[in-house]
């Protein structure tokens, strides 16, 4: 917490003590944003969407985008439409990525998906979470949608 404006170290160390009492590490960070991480990622449950940032294949810039996401151990599934959308794109040419679910911030390593059987259970992990993605599935919808696998990087210290 060096660095930190003294107003945000006021606020992260009355936050502290809590965190460590539900095993949770934490650092600050200048965007006013907790950075968490931890290996039971099982609280983010009941979160839709997240926010991912890639970095762009060609210009090198971030890029944002909020999709649906699924929970691993340890690691977070992404899936993309059949169409090859840009982020899809930008984890192939680079993987580091972040991921923003519920106002804690997560880097990782994402990678797309090759392996047919894999494939088809990460897009299940879809479709048991989100209605939307029940309804769509008669109609051809996460079947040949493109997924993508973040393993989160360990916690800090």
């Amino acid at each position: 917490m060096v660095g930190a404006p003294r107003a945000e170290r006021a606020g992260l160390a009355r936050r502290l003590p809590r965190l460590r009492v539900l095993g949770i590490q934490a650092r600050w960070q200048p965007a006013s944003l907790l950075v968490v991480q931890t290996g039971n990622l099982s609280r983010l449950e009941r979160h839709w969407n997240c926010r991912l940032t890639t970095r762009g294949r060609k210009s090198g810039l971030e890029r944002k985008v909020t999709i649906w996401f699924a929970l691993g151990d340890g690691v977070v599934y992404l899936t993309g439409s059949k169409s090859h959308p840009h982020w899809c794109k930008n984890v192939r040419a680079d993987g580091r990525v972040t991921l923003e679910i519920g106002g804690e911030q997560f880097s990782g390593t994402a990678r797309v998906v090759e392996d047919a059987g894999v494939a088809a259970e990460v897009r299940q992990r879809f479709v048991d979470r989100y209605f939307l993605a029940r309804l769509s599935r008669p109609f051809g919808g996460y079947t040949d949608s493109i997924p993508v696998i973040v393993t989160l990087d360990p916690a800090p210290g």
